[in-house]
């Protein structure tokens, strides 16, 4: 084993890589990627709504669909959080419970209630959703 690790480190050192390494790259190379997303197309009944992703607060999962939050009222979809979360800009958005992932800049306050758990609050919408523990040590006070 000795031996062996020295050989490997010889090679490393003398630029050399590694079979897999290869591989590992064009696994990379093909995997397709995921365009960020600029449109939720949103259906009911009838009526196919278009919903600019600038324009959406919040996305809330329930039962079988996550309901899309904007000011202007919301809309329900079939894609999961976990898909959307792909394909939505980290910097902008945070997932901060299981059902729930909020635009950042869209969040007015978060409150404990009277349990002790964290509420969070997103500007110009009255309902107040919770955050899990686990994702509260990204909002705590600097």
């Amino acid at each position: 084993l000795a031996s062996a690790l020295e050989r490997i480190r010889a090679r490393l050192l003398d630029g050399h890589r590694p079979p897999l390494a290869d591989a590992l790259d064009a696994i990379e190379a093909a995997r397709p990627r995921t365009e960020p997303l600029r449109w939720i197309s949103a259906s009911a009944g009838d009526v196919v709504r278009l919903i600019a992703i600038d324009e959406v607060l919040a996305f809330h999962a329930q039962d079988k669909y996550t309901r899309v939050l904007t000011t202007g009222g919301e809309a329900v979809i079939r894609t999961p959080l976990k898909e959307l979360l792909r394909r939505l800009d980290e910097s902008d958005w945070a997932q901060v419970h299981r059902s729930l992932i909020v635009r950042l800049a869209a969040i007015a306050e978060l409150r404990k209630d009277e349990l002790g758990r964290w509420q969070l609050r997103i500007k110009g919408l009255a309902e107040a959703f919770p955050v899990s523990q686990a994702l509260m040590a990204r909002f705590r006070p600097m």
